[in-house]
């Protein structure tokens, strides 16, 4: 076998897991070269506020950045674990089938990697194919993204809020979750955010949403659509569902 073929066999299955099954999405939606272009357009919030009855805000939760396994710097062998496609197989499709796939880098450009959500502040949410009924930490890999060429500031500091949606009569209960994080990963790997969360609060939960606000550096009012968070991948290590 030559040299070239034993790389090939090497590099192929990497390629591979990057690539979208046929009729999951489209690989090239909201995959440009104009990075403004590249903002996830979600409804999610939309949909969901027209049924929403009230809102509990909690303050104070922190997170952990430490990864729990010292041989698996990057993260990759954590979300491939516990991605939550494993667990439902209808979360393998869809645009947001990114946040569940457990791919948290690819090897085509680093600004357009098919393995995340380009996100506004108004950022994404999505429905539990089962209702929540316990769980102890959630767990995101994000890192500040942004346009570099147009010379914008990546995002240092921010406020993630956590929204878990439980039903009640006639619509939803939104539990909200202001977590401030500092230092921002800003490499080409996502940097990982443990997040512990009073399961009495959020067990019974149907959907959750994530959104942000910039505390440091602002964009420039022309600069916005130039800065974003970047979301790999949403996990539920432990959780227990309907």
């Amino acid at each position: 076998m030559t040299l070239l073929k034993k790389i090939s066999l090497l590099v192929l299955p990497l390629l591979v897991g990057c690539i979208p099954s046929q009729g999951t999405y489209d690989p090239l939606l909201y995959h440009t070269q104009d990075f403004s272009a590249n903002f996830y357009e979600d409804v999610f919030f939309d949909a969901m506020n027209t049924q929403l009855q009230t809102t509990e805000t909690y303050q104070g939760l922190t997170y952990d950045t430490n990864q729990p396994l010292s041989n698996d710097p990057n993260g990759d062998s954590f979300a491939m674990q516990y991605r939550l496609s494993n667990r439902f197989s209808s979360l393998k499709y869809g645009y947001e089938s990114k946040l569940f796939d457990g791919i948290l880098y690819c090897t085509d450009a680093q600004r357009l990697s098919k393995s995340r959500l380009q996100l506004l502040p108004t950022g994404t949410g999505f429905h539990f194919p089962r209702p929540l009924k316990e769980i102890q930490n959630l767990v995101l890999f994000m890192k500040a993204g942004a346009d570099t060429n147009a010379g914008a500031e990546k995002i240092q500091d921010f406020i993630v809020h956590l929204s878990f949606y439980r039903p009640v009569e006639n619509g939803y209960v939104r539990h909200t979750f202001d977590v401030t994080i500092e230092n921002l990963v800003p490499s080409n790997f996502p940097g990982y955010y443990s997040i512990d969360l009073p399961n009495e609060i959020v067990q019974d939960s149907v959907a959750f949403g994530f959104s942000y606000t910039i505390l440091d550096p602002i964009p420039l009012e022309t600069m916005q659509d130039k800065t974003g968070i970047f979301l790999y991948e949403v996990l539920f290590p432990n959780a227990r569902w309907a």
